[in-house]
């Protein structure tokens, strides 16, 4: 059974605060497992559901120095196999801590490391490690059976490292362990060359065609990193706090957090699969302190009776990837806090708004109910405008666009230069949802970009899963829309139209979809219908196909 002591070791507050203060401006992705292994040493940052298997390191507690260590040998194995500065090095495993190992180790040798979704299916693979030139990807053991298969399917892949958790890697693979093991623990950390070098891409889809990489800088991470550093640098650090880490790591959501959370020394419970119930015992048992997720995990912990639970511990509530109900925000809030004077404060629940190609936050809500459209107000380090079809800005109270303009904005999307010049507008980034600005500053959401599906705080883009399913023989059309659903927000569904004089069911299509498309944005039904309406362009009228059509879905 894991075992967590009711407080975990931290250094004294003068020697942290002059460390992270006389670091701060040598600070890089490369270097700062190293920096904070000196400033905070044998202080545990993660906890894990499961045991590693390293020779060197076992067991399921991981400290700050211990981090330093594992990145480095991975990054020396990963130099061994003839990664260089600048190469791409794909990651795809289940949500777990060799994922952020594998990270942590590719920007100390200056590598780009490209995070998948581990749902997707091999030939989704495929066109991503294609598309950003990797030759090296490390994955866990049931990605590399179940999802990719046949290693030949993604051919430009010259090196398969799967993390093996004690058992021999599969034929023509390395095992992750066996590679840091026989690599060595020294490695002096690459120096960017410029804050603008790109050190990590998010595959995220646009609005059209295939998924496109958001290049994000040096600079785009650094923000984070400095930012909750230097905070937690003036506060004294509590020696109970503990978050769990439940979010993946892969999405851009769980990433962000992942890294607010080692900036300010905050234990995390690394938490590899979602599990409403689980969830709230950790909580119990643990006494954890912080908790981040999207509503569709609210609300299934919940279903799985929430408040039979002793969630009196929790300090700060959280999440983003979708809207927030009050409803939802206020029962959370009724479990935690803590007490100031003898007064019970209730605990924080702090909402952002933010995306791939904006390095995680572009908006902070405030920590009360301030409705489900509200976006919150924009970080201090981003400038921000509502504007109009002309690009001008509107008055306050109007609806526009929201555009936004800052060091952690993408550089633009990886060897796409089309759809980096329709993102950006004089320089300024084009996020698609429209807003407008209330009370005290805060951004309200109107309307996310028009065609967005939100499936349990992923988005699901119609048109790439249109570009999938119109693979299939049989179908002639084919539009995707998005339904309302009480748990996961929406869920995508499809109508189609047949190719004269073929045959085919329902069913079988969305056999042959659930083969070819990631399960979150696999159509949870298709009908037949006879006809698509459509705009002079031939584009697919959504909204009114939605309301006519929306009734034959269940």
């Amino acid at each position: 059974m894991l075992r967590i002591p009711p407080k975990r070791p931290t250094p004294g507050y003068f020697r942290r605060f002059w460390r992270l203060v006389v670091n701060s401006g040598r600070l890089t992705t490369a270097n700062f497992t190293d920096i904070f292994a000196a400033v905070y040493g044998q202080r545990p940052v993660f906890y894990l559901d499961r045991n590693l298997c390293f020779r060197f390191l076992t067991g399921n507690e991981v400290n700050y120095q211990q981090l330093a260590e594992v990145t480095s040998r991975i990054g020396n194995g990963l130099k061994s196999l003839g990664v260089k500065p600048g190469d791409r090095v794909g990651l795809m495993t289940y949500n777990r801590v060799e994922l952020a190992f594998s990270e942590f180790a590719c920007w100390k040798i200056g590598a780009i490391p490209v995070p998948l979704n581990f749902m997707l299916h091999s030939d989704e693979v495929r066109y991503q490690m294609e598309n950003c030139g990797a030759e090296v990807m490390i994955v866990d053991r049931k990605v590399y059976t179940e999802n990719i298969q046949d290693p030949a399917a993604v051919s430009c892949i010259k090196h398969w490292v799967v993390v093996s958790e004690g058992e021999p890697a599969p034929a023509g693979a390395v095992a992750l362990e066996e590679l840091a093991d026989q690599s060595s623990p020294e490695l002096k950390p690459y120096q960017p060359k410029s804050p603008e070098e790109v050190v990590i891409i998010f595959y995220t889809s646009g609005t059209t065609g295939q998924p496109a990489g958001a290049m994000l800088t040096h600079q785009s991470m650094l923000a984070t990193l400095r930012l909750y550093s230097l905070l937690l640098a003036l506060i004294p650090t509590n020696k109970k706090q503990l978050a769990l880490l439940v979010m993946p790591v892969a999405h851009t959501s769980g990433h962000q957090n992942l890294l607010i959370l080692i900036s300010m020394a905050i234990p995390m419970l690394f938490v590899s699969r979602f599990d409403p119930a689980e969830v709230c015992r950790l909580i119990q048992d643990y006494k954890a302190t912080f908790f981040a997720g999207i509503p569709a995990m609210f609300k299934m912990m919940l279903r799985a009776g929430a408040e039979s639970y002793d969630l009196s511990s929790m300090w700060v509530w959280g999440g983003g990837a979708d809207a927030f109900p009050d409803d939802l925000v206020n029962t959370f809030r009724q479990w935690g806090g803590w007490k100031v004077l003898g007064l019970r404060i209730k605990p924080l629940f702090v909402r952002g708004y933010g995306m791939a190609e904006t390095a995680g936050h572009v908006c902070i809500s405030p920590p009360w109910p301030a409705g489900p459209a509200c976006a919150g107000w924009v970080v201090p380090y981003l400038k921000h405008r509502l504007v109009n079809e002309q690009g001008q800005d509107v008055k306050k109270g109007e609806k526009g666009e929201l555009v936004i303009k800052g060091p952690t904005i993408m550089t633009g999307y990886w060897n796409d230069p089309r759809k980096t010049a329709s993102a950006f507008a004089d320089g300024w980034f084009r996020t698609g949802d429209i807003m407008f600005q209330g009370k005290w500053g805060l951004l309200y959401f109107v309307d996310r970009e028009k065609d967005v599906i939100k499936v349990s705080g992923y988005s699901v883009f119609p048109t790439e899963v249109e570009h999938h399913l119109i693979q299939h023989p049989a179908l002639e059309r084919v539009v995707v829309i998005g339904i309302q659903d009480e748990i996961k927000g929406q869920r995508p569904v499809a109508l189609a139209v047949l190719r004269p004089g073929a045959k085919a069911t329902p069913e079988e299509v969305l056999a042959w979809a659930r083969e070819h498309i990631a399960g979150y944005k696999c159509p949870r039904q298709v009908v037949f219908v006879n006809d698509i309406p459509t705009t002079f362009s031939l584009k697919p009228k959504r909204y009114e196909i939605r309301e006519k059509f929306q009734h034959l879905f269940k």
